[in-house]
């Protein structure tokens, strides 16, 4: 028999009590940093912190369970509260709130979410999945956050293996909001794993009404295009899914952005190669979603290609050289989205939507 969550607050009293008492509450759980209120620090802005499974350790008491309602509500307190504390760093606000997710994660599986709610178990994935993928656009954009990259992918990919697999048998009880939002998550999964054929194997045992929808057929074109190495075609496909407002998938798709510009300046290399002709990077840049022809020129010397005075790339076999790395701005991308704060960034994690970011 499941657990029954019993725990009525975002943190039991059993924990907050003995956190308080040793002084282990976290500095995102006060007031007066939360919302710039001198007050003391109470059991209403407490989360619950991940607990391994230990001896000693009653992880699975009911008393110290949430119920998934109470999990959704601190979800959304996370991010409508503590994501927008001010002057915090974004690695210590991505740093407390992972951890409290892995509490979530953790109450859910103690409940059997999956099983016995499995619609209140997507919402809480799809929530989790946004915020994971957030976090890896800004490390596309900024490397040097303190965030451990390999860690935020491994916790993205099982939530959306979890997710994926709800999908099959629950799409049907959704409403049309939370169908088309989890269907976005879909599709960023998709694109996420464009790469391998899991989660494209995944989608197609999905129905084919489901999966001619707009966004999932926009993901499986990118897929078959990153597949088949036709890179030019995921810049247009990029703008189609600007245009759709699916920015989850576009998370997932600047996430694999590397991979493709290299992949796409390699392919060049062998389909025109020539020592004679040579290419505009100002068209080029287009291609790889760059900002100006100067980092088009740029990305492509890392590689030792070799650069006209007139701003022209020659892309020859022979003066091709593989880089385990390189660096690019990514401007071009941060200017297509728009960089987005405040209570805007709380909606796109709170609902996965977000009209007014163009």
């Amino acid at each position: 028999m499941a657990i029954v969550g019993m725990c009525m607050s975002m943190c039991p009293e059993k924990e907050f009590i003995f956190r308080k008492k040793h002084h282990l509450l976290h500095l995102l759980e006060s007031p007066e940093v939360l919302f710039g209120k001198t007050l003391e620090i109470d059991l209403n802005h407490c989360v619950k912190e991940f607990h391994r499974s230990a001896a000693g350790e009653l992880i699975c008491d009911p008393q110290l369970v949430r119920p998934s309602h109470v999990l959704l509500k601190t979800i959304d307190y996370l991010y409508s509260n503590v994501l927008l504390a001010k002057e915090i760093p974004f690695a210590v606000t991505y740093n407390f709130i992972f951890g409290r997710l892995r509490s979530i994660r953790q109450d859910a599986v103690i409940q059997m979410l999956e099983e016995n709610e499995p619609v209140s178990a997507m919402k809480i994935l799809a929530k989790c999945i946004r915020f994971y993928l957030l976090a890896m656009y800004k490390l596309n954009i900024d490397p040097k956050l303190q965030i451990d990259a390999h860690i935020n992918l491994s916790h993205t990919q099982d939530c959306m293996r979890s997710f994926s697999k709800l999908c099959y048998y629950n799409l049907c009880k959704l409403d049309d909001r939370d169908r088309n939002e989890f269907l976005h998550i879909l599709a960023a999964y998709v694109i996420l794993n464009a790469d391998t054929t899991e989660a494209i194997s995944n989608l197609l045992c999905l129905p084919k009404s489901t999966r001619n929808t707009e966004i999932l057929q926009h993901a499986m074109d990118v897929y078959f295009a990153y597949q088949t190495g036709n890179f030019i075609r995921i810049s247009l496909l990029f703008q189609k899914l600007v245009h759709a407002e699916a920015y989850a998938a576009l998370y997932a798709l600047i996430h694999n952005m590397k991979t493709i510009r290299t992949r796409t300046v390699k392919l060049l290399c062998y389909s025109h190669n020539s020592k004679l002709c040579s290419f505009p990077a100002a068209d080029f840049k287009k291609w790889l979603l760059l900002s100006s022809e100067k980092e088009s020129v740029k990305f492509c010397q890392q590689f030792n290609l070799k650069v006209v005075q007139t701003n022209c790339i020659k892309f020859c076999k022979a003066d091709y050289s593989e880089r385990s790395s390189f660096s690019t701005d990514d401007c071009c991308i941060v200017n297509a989205l728009k960089d987005i704060s405040g209570k805007f960034l709380s909606q796109f994690l709170l609902d996965g939507h977000l009209t007014v970011w163009k």
